[in-house]
């Protein structure tokens, strides 16, 4: 009787040995794949961030709108680095704003587009 305890006891120690290792391997992937899928960080405006999602984006952007132009091709990292000095001192004037209570409303944008339309000789739709 003792023998067959034991027994028990070494393959219920096997089975949780087998599922312990299955669940590490099992959090293994789950951890890399979480790596896969994460931002990184790009920059810090005072406690808010740019990301590489945000910076890729506005990028990409960029170069539609370039090839749009037919603009002779730019190095990316030129680019890149304008785009990012860019995105910083957006951050900063919102932030700003926000401290301030800074606050613009519906009529007075609504204003300034069609007054700097009037000036470039655009459209409305073309200077949004």
């Amino acid at each position: 009787m003792i023998d067959s305890m034991k027994f028990c006891l070494a393959v219920l120690s096997l089975i949780g040995c087998g599922a312990a290792l299955a669940q590490g391997v099992r959090a293994d992937r789950v951890a890399s794949a979480r790596v896969d899928l994460l931002d990184r960080i790009v920059a810090v405006v005072n406690k808010e961030v740019i990301t590489q999602f945000e910076l890729n984006d506005r990028i990409g952007r960029v170069q539609k709108e370039l090839q749009r132009r037919g603009t002779s091709s730019v190095d990316r990292s030129e680019i890149e680095h304008q785009v990012l000095d860019r995105l910083i001192v957006e951050k900063v004037q919102l932030q700003y704003a926000r401290e301030t209570g800074m606050r613009v409303d519906d009529l007075e944008l609504d204003r300034t587009v069609n007054r700097v339309a009037e000036n470039n000789k655009l459209s409305c739709g073309t200077a949004r």
